[in-house]
């Protein structure tokens, strides 16, 4: 036999039938426990039918007083004929359509039984056909006072099943929220499989729920976000002191205090972002790269802050060694009056042209602007993008800038 199908939460309309070549329809049985015959006899066939799916076409039971009778001491009965719908269920779909005398029956047994409400009427597309099914007591239009009193049974039907809805997406966003860690799939996709189950998403609790979601969401993009400008910053901050080593050793020493304070600054916020509580819900490549960015940044801070304490020295003492940075080593041996000890023809840096430091002030200037225009909107793929282009500015036209435009870059 197929296995029967994932249970809506809800009735549906509309069943796709055409895989069954054989399909059992059963309607008006009017189950009583006054009649164990008939009960009997109803339970021997949903234990030997050959049928690949069942449909239920309303009037099981004579009555049905609410589905509290499923857990009440004198519904010993109804328990019963439940649980062999229960174990029908579990080998072939098996499907149900209200009745005129069972309407009451709710929630609490379709999930109990594991059987599919239907809509009256309700289409199935067969391999013969397309069929409609109905209990048929819409049919008697003539009886006004009978279709006021379905229709008002219907409305109760409907609230009842909106509750049920509201109670069960409550319970799934609740879970989701008490999640240390959410995935952002997961979340997102409850507002849209709420709304596609018809679950009442405007009306509390669901309207609370979805509120704290989204702003969970937010919460979580925003970290993935910023983390992704922290990485831009410590690349551009490790730019700045590769440029900082091809300047004079006063130049580095009058920035060092400000390269100090962002260095402390990055630190503590990135320390800040990853000590967030939605921190554990991002995207698991972030905590990675920004450990990786602080250790690379750390390294590079720590190399330049050594070197220029020695050339600091060395300027201060001729006796001293010479820094590991050829710029402020060729400027310190100008100094102390000797020439320079070159191994092979060192490219001497050019005289700044008016008109190329115009050009090069010109480029870094636009992609500057462009860069600071992404940040300040918040976005976030365009920001990588725009720091990358910094970057190459800066490599192609550092030399040439004046000192004002380097520091803005900075």
């Amino acid at each position: 036999m197929a296995a029967p199908p994932a249970i809506a939460t809800t009735a549906i309309d509309q069943v796709d039938a055409k895989a069954w070549t054989c399909v059992d329809f059963l309607s008006d049985v009017h189950l009583h426990s006054a009649e164990a015959a008939t009960a009997a006899a109803w339970k021997d066939y949903l234990r030997h039918s050959p049928a690949q799916a069942l449909f239920i076409l309303g009037d099981l039971f004579e009555v049905w007083v609410g589905d509290d009778v499923l857990h009440h001491p004198m519904g010993a009965f109804e328990q019963s004929c439940a649980q062999a719908l229960a174990e029908c269920a579990r080998l072939r779909p098996v499907f149900f359509l209200w009745g005129n005398r069972d309407f009451l029956i709710g929630p609490a047994f379709f999930a109990l039984t594991g059987v599919q409400a239907l809509r009256d009427p309700c289409r199935i597309d067969s391999s013969a056909g397309a069929l409609l099914l109905s209990h048929g007591d819409a049919l008697c239009t003539e009886d006004h006072e009978y279709q006021a009193f379905r229709e008002k049974l219907e409305e109760l039907r409907r609230a009842r099943g909106q509750e049920a809805l509201a109670q069960e997406w409550a319970q799934r966003g609740q879970v989701l929220l008490a999640a240390p860690r959410i995935n952002l799939a997961d979340a997102m996709a409850w507002q849209r499989e709420a709304a596609k189950a018809g679950a009442p998403l405007s009306r509390e609790p669901l309207l609370g729920l979805k509120t704290q979601l989204a702003d969970r969401v937010k919460a979580i993009e925003d970290l993935q976000h910023n983390a992704q400008v922290y990485r831009e910053a410590s690349v551009l901050m490790t730019q700045r002191i590769e440029v900082l080593s091809t300047k004079t050793v006063s130049d580095a020493l009058a920035q060092r205090e400000g390269l100090q304070a962002d260095w402390l600054r990055w630190q503590s916020d990135a320390l800040a972002l990853m000590a967030s509580p939605n921190w554990a819900s991002v995207d698991a490549k972030f905590a990675p790269m920004l450990n990786t960015c602080g250790a690379q940044l750390k390294a590079v801070w720590e190399a330049f802050q050594d070197a220029l304490a020695q050339a600091e020295m060395a300027v201060a003492d001729a006796s001293l060694p010479l820094p590991p940075v050829p710029a402020w080593a060729d400027q310190i041996r100008s100094l102390r009056g000797a020439a320079a000890a070159i191994a092979a023809p060192v490219p001497q840096r050019p005289k700044v042209d008016p008109a190329q430091r115009a050009s090069a002030q010109s480029a870094v200037q636009a992609v500057l602007h462009t860069l600071e225009q992404e940040v300040s909107q918040g976005h976030g793929k365009a920001s990588a993008g725009a720091a990358q282009a910094l970057r190459q500015a800066l490599k192609e036209h550092g030399r040439w800038i004046d000192d004002k435009l380097q520091h803005h870059a900075d």
